[in-house]
């Protein structure tokens, strides 16, 4: 057998050669996706006349691109090959096909991309417009509304009110944001023949990951960089689909067939992560959707452990068991807890453990508790890294060092901080800048600055000048110190978020931080809202489900198993996609590689009020064969302290 195909079980190997025509791969929960994928590729590469460059893998993530490619050359690709072979975003497709094409739409290929804080700005400022129509939305509403309108193709001619006024607004700072490059790069391919036609010309094969969770947008300028008979593979599970939030539609997925009636359909149904138990019971929940290509996966694992169901009196309750549980599991943390050892020969470590809930306020009371008991517990925010008040600044201020003319940075950097300037302030030396065209630095002081707005100009326009001096001699890195600790000289507890950020800049570290900027700015505006890189690190990891999509733990803890909590029911009582939630759940299932303990509180104190509900209904579709139940007392009442009478 080919060495190549030889690690690869029977239905990986069919996925692989099948490389004509389109091809569609669905792939379970832990069947090997990402090797299947890898290995199709090599297979391309060296088995067949396809050239490196003529090879297009589209991703979810930034970091899924860069760890397919890392894969690539562990298979011995070299790194020519490659990096010949297109893998990214298909964000980051549509950047670099208008920097290269955009001209002729009128897209300047140095039109700058709007960062997640400064849209964040511009969003405020949308809201407090006298045009703007709807004065009570908030900007995360306005957001959201953003992202749902623009996942449609036909955006551009269908915007609300609402989202026109925004559109404005950014197209007066001559700027677009992350949904346009999807849709300016289909009114390219539409307007543009000859684009389009050079495009399917250069990629001629075609493999697009996660396909389940694309949007109506996005499948629409996969279809125009094709031809009529394509050589396209996408990968993905509809029982999977978790993003319908962000504009996501199932439906996509579920079409493929009838788009492409020659397509040959290959199905991933070996799972070599979960035992046969966690499998089996996950596949007994995920049956009862209707919207799903039906397949059951096949354990090789044997059984296992059960899976426990723990109902306890409250959600403090329902902390503690999970954190003694954890103390069991690790072999105990203090004296008193190490005679609690598992007596089942399981052990692991504090980084082998997840604790996952439906919404990340779920998080408080258990991050109390673990570090109560002095157990590291690392928790993955739901807003971005660079979304912290200190690291917008500073990435701000590099945008800023570099392109001083930007006068939307300057804005963002002056609306809060240590540089926040009052309205009228900022107005002056805005239209300063815009009407001269020049830099900010030649505009340190404008007539008519308050005392107070002065002062904080002229220290931003030294710091600007302090540093400029050194673009070209030193590098991003050099450049992030240097203005981190002219900002914050005696800060305290931000160590963490330097070190971070400074990791963040080395990769971009080559060359002289003129091009190092630029380089770091462009990734920057190319991650996925919410994209998340935690650091590895020996602590238990607390996220919600959506984040933990992709990655797997021995252990897993789900807690919050209640009715209208997980699945999520608005109090409002509007629709929830109840075939999503149920996905969500399966899909947090079958994170668990070895234990899954399922938790559920008849009390929670969640989105301000205490709430008494029921177990989740998603627990009743996991047949009792699958389950260990226990029933957690109620603590003792304390008794009120009683006084004394003195005189009977």
């Amino acid at each position: 057998m080919d060495a190549l195909l030889a690690p690869l079980n029977e239905s990986q190997r069919q996925a692989v050669i099948t490389t004509d025509g389109p091809v569609i791969i669905v792939a379970g929960a832990g069947t090997g996706k990402t090797t299947t994928l890898v290995h199709r590729l090599v297979y391309l590469i060296t088995r067949t006349s396809v050239l490196p460059e003529h090879l297009l893998a589209i991703t979810f993530t930034v970091q899924a691109a860069e760890h397919l490619r890392t894969r690539l050359r562990e298979c011995g690709i070299s790194d020519a090959a490659a990096a010949a072979v297109w893998i990214g975003t298909i964000h980051a497709l549509c950047h670099e096909i208008l920097r290269r094409y955009g001209n002729r739409i009128g897209i300047s290929r140095d039109t700058p991309i709007i960062s997640q804080p400064d849209r964040m700005a511009l969003l405020k400022a949308v809201l407090k417009s006298p045009a703007f129509p709807i004065p009570e939305m908030t900007p995360k509403q306005l957001d959201h509304l953003i992202t749902l309108e623009k996942s449609n193709r036909s955006a551009e001619q269908q915007l609300s009110p609402a989202v026109h006024c925004y559109q404005q607004h950014l197209m007066q700072r001559g700027m677009i944001d992350y949904d346009d490059l999807i849709l300016l790069s289909i009114r390219l391919l539409r307007t543009v023949p000859e684009v389009a036609s050079l495009l399917q010309h250069r990629f001629t094969h075609i493999a697009v990951d996660e396909y389940q969770d694309i949007n109506d947008a996005q499948y629409y300028f996969i279809r125009l960089l094709c031809p009529d008979k394509p050589n396209l593979c996408v990968v993905g599970d509809a029982d999977q689909a978790i993003y319908a939030f962000r504009g996501a539609q199932l439906k996509i997925f579920l079409s493929f067939q009838h788009d492409f009636p020659q397509a040959t359909l290959r199905y991933l149904k070996e799972n070599y992560r979960s035992p046969a138990t966690i499998l089996q019971a996950a596949g007994a929940v995920i049956k009862n959707n209707r919207e799903r290509m039906a397949t059951e996966l096949i354990p090789t694992r044997p059984a296992g452990a059960a899976i426990a169901l723990i109902t306890a009196p409250s959600d403090s309750d329902e902390a503690r068991f999970i954190c003694n549980e954890i103390e069991r599991l690790i072999g105990g943390t203090r004296l008193e807890t190490i005679p609690t050892a598992p007596c089942d020969g399981f052990t692991c470590g504090l980084a082998d453990i997840a604790v996952l809930y439906r919404f990340h306020q779920q998080s408080r009371i258990l991050k109390k508790e673990l570090e109560k008991r002095g157990i590291p517990v690392a928790v993955a925010k739901t807003k971005s890294f660079y979304d912290e008040p200190a690291v917008a600044t500073v990435v701000q201020m590099l945008e800023l060092i570099r392109h001083p003319e930007r006068s939307h940075v300057f804005d963002s950097l002056t609306s809060e901080g240590p540089f926040a300037l009052n309205d009228n302030d900022k107005r002056l030396v805005i239209d300063k800048i815009q009407s001269a065209q020049t830099l900010l630095l030649q505009h340190a002081s404008v007539p008519g600055l308050s005392a107070a707005g002065k002062k904080r100009i002229c220290a931003l326009a030294r710091m600007l000048t302090t540093v400029r001096e050194h673009l070209t001699t030193a590098t991003i890195e050099t450049i992030t110190r240097m203005v981190w600790h002219q900002l914050y000289p005696d800060a305290q507890g931000n160590d963490d978020l330097l070190l971070e950020l400074l990791t963040c800049v080395v990769p971009f570290s080559h060359v002289p931080a003129l091009e190092g900027i630029d380089l770091f700015l462009e990734k920057l505006s190319l991650l996925r809202e919410g994209e998340l890189v935690m650091p590895s690190q020996e602590a238990v990891t607390l996220m919600t489900v959506h984040m933990a999509k992709g990655l797997e733990f021995p252990v897993v803890f789900l807690t919050g198993l209640e009715e209208g909590v997980f699945p999520y029911q608005p109090e409002d009582g509007s629709d929830t996609d109840r075939e999503e939630e149920r996905r969500l759940f399966y899909v947090a299932m079958t994170r668990a590689r070895e234990k899954l303990y399922l938790t559920t509180a008849r009390s929670r104190f969640l989105f301000g009020s205490r709430r008494e509900l029921p177990p989740s209904s998603f627990l009743t579709e996991i047949p009792e064969a699958f389950l260990t139940k226990k029933k957690l007392p109620s603590p003792p009442k304390k008794e009120k302290n009683r006084q004394m009478k003195l005189f009977a």
